[in-house]
């Protein structure tokens, strides 16, 4: 009698975790596609948007404008720094959850959840036509706002232990990205001077970060980074082969060599990161003018932010 308690107990509990997580990933299943499309359509409107550029000024105000809607601040990180082509300004911005006005930007504190994208798109000066950057990275500007709209509305107090990061300066100048640290790099300049500010709040704290790029194309595999938090990149792994025939309409894979993003500098400085990022080597397009909407689908936009926050959820 004893043992069959214990085992019924037992299979009442894993129903329950299996429930609860059921309900977790049915409750983001309410992330627009359509929203998230628009908002692609929405800042290509603006040109390209190259660091220090009227493009990606409003880029910014755009970002800052719809957060605001759902109860998100912005904490503004700006900075200069050289680059092959001069010096440039650089804005980083940090979305908090402070309904009502609940938070002023003096008590501003990093949380220590973080989703994150760059939302500036690559110097290509001899291009036949502008590079706008919709899968690199428009897509992913559209399913961070969406995904801030969902979570202020369905999980509140987890939207309190989350920033939504937007990284300026991660496309290099020169014809090819390279970093050694903080300081000896082209590219990764927004991520890089957001790492170097925060790294004692990564050693006080442990400091997730999952950072998204070339993510909009339903075309190609999305890759989980080889540099990454073991336990974190396992957690993503498992969602997905749990959920992938129901939820989960994209192919994933692990990457087998090392991706040179915005996650490194904080993995370098000490925040548990995984890298979320299409299959660009495959992509013709990569860094080509032919990075316009036509290769963005609606579909993979909410399949991705339905997976991220389903991740989220489970940190």
């Amino acid at each position: 009698m004893q043992q069959s308690y214990i085992g019924y107990s037992f299979i009442f509990c894993c129903l329950f975790i299996i429930g609860l997580a059921q309900a977790s990933i049915e409750k983001y299943q309410q992330f627009s596609s359509a929203q998230a499309y628009q908002h692609c359509v929405n800042i290509l409107k603006f040109g390209p948007r190259v660091s220090d550029s009227p493009g990606i000024i409003q880029t910014q105000n755009y970002i800052k404008t719809q957060l605001a809607q759902y109860g998100w601040q912005v904490h503004e990180q700006r900075f200069k720094s050289s680059t092959p082509i001069g010096g440039i300004t650089f804005t980083n911005l940090i979305a908090y959850y402070a309904p009502n006005n609940q938070a002023i930007q003096s008590d501003f504190k990093l949380a220590n959840k973080l989703i994150s994208c760059h939302y500036d798109s690559k110097y290509l000066p001899k291009s036949k036509k502008p590079f706008l950057g919709a899968n690199d990275s428009a897509a992913s500007i559209g399913i961070m706002l969406e995904m801030a709209k969902l979570l202020a509305q369905v999980s509140p107090e987890l939207a309190k232990s989350t920033n939504f990061v937007f990284f300026d300066g991660e496309e290099a100048f020169g014809s090819r990205m390279h970093y050694k640290n903080y300081d000896h790099k082209d590219g990764l300049y927004g991520s890089s001077y957001f790492a170097k500010t925060y790294q004692a709040d990564f050693k006080t704290q442990p400091t997730y970060l999952i950072n998204l790029d070339l993510i909009g194309d339903s075309n190609y595999k999305v890759l989980l980074s080889k540099t990454a938090d073991a336990k974190l990149k396992e957690t993503a792994w498992n969602l997905y082969k749990e959920n992938k025939k129901q939820d989960y309409s994209f192919n994933l894979s692990k990457a087998k060599l090392n991706i040179l993003d915005d996650h490194i500098p904080l993995h370098q400085a000490g925040a548990k990161v995984l890298n979320i990022i299409g299959d660009f080597q495959k992509m013709s397009y990569w860094h080509h003018h032919e990075d316009d909407i036509n290769n963005i689908s609606a579909t993979q936009l909410k399949a991705i932010g339905v997976f991220t926050l389903d991740l989220l959820h489970h940190l």
